[in-house]
């Protein structure tokens, strides 16, 4: 649609603006219209494209060679989990072993690696923290080898003597003002065993 067109026709300079602008907005409506059309078969097309390389990829596989990679992992898998629940095994009864042979008093750390190795040896069962028999083997053990055994002691506090300070004799209480004036001459002191 043409000005001119219009102005033959007789119309006012009014009237052709106002064809005109409406015109331009049915002609903007329909454009708006097209670029979403383009856009969406633009869109379309390429999902098309894309979904045929797909398909030939999927064409292209090797689905028995993926059946087998697939199961190869699974088997290294459930090997590496028996592997670590072996070792986890194997370091909680190392644990509950050395935590065991603690409990028994040695003339020396070489004897105690010694008992340990045979412990290990014996391979006792483990059942509720509690190695089956071994209590037994090593009351056996302290029978037939009483030297490697130190005699079970009380542990005492050591009583720490320092020179020149006048402390009481073990047992004696003593009251709290002697006490302060005790850790006033003696900073140093520990206090805590007269408290």
């Amino acid at each position: 649609m043409k000005t001119e067109d219009l102005k033959a026709q007789g119309l006012t300079e009014e009237q052709i603006n106002f064809i005109m602008a409406e015109n331009g907005k049915d002609v903007n409506a329909v454009r708006a219209k097209l670029t979403t059309a383009e856009t969406e078969r633009d869109t379309y097309k390429q999902q098309a494209e894309d979904a045929q390389k797909e398909i030939q990829g999927y064409k292209d596989m090797d689905i028995e060679g993926i059946k087998q990679a697939a199961t190869n992992w699974e088997t290294k898998y459930n090997t590496d989990l028996q592997a670590l629940q072996t070792k986890l095994d194997e370091q909680q009864r190392d644990f509950a072993m050395k935590e065991y042979i603690g409990t028994y008093n040695f003339t020396s750390e070489l004897v105690k690696e010694a008992v340990l190795a045979q412990l290990k040896a014996k391979d006792f069962k483990l059942d509720n923290g509690k190695f089956l028999g071994a209590d037994d083997f090593m009351a056996e053990l302290k029978t037939a080898n009483p030297t490697a055994f130190a005699e079970e002691d009380i542990k005492k506090p050591p009583t720490i003597t320092l020179p020149g300070v006048k402390t009481p004799p073990a047992g004696k209480k003593i009251t709290m003002t002697e006490l302060m004036a005790l850790k006033n001459a003696n900073p140093d002191m520990d206090i805590t065993p007269y408290l």
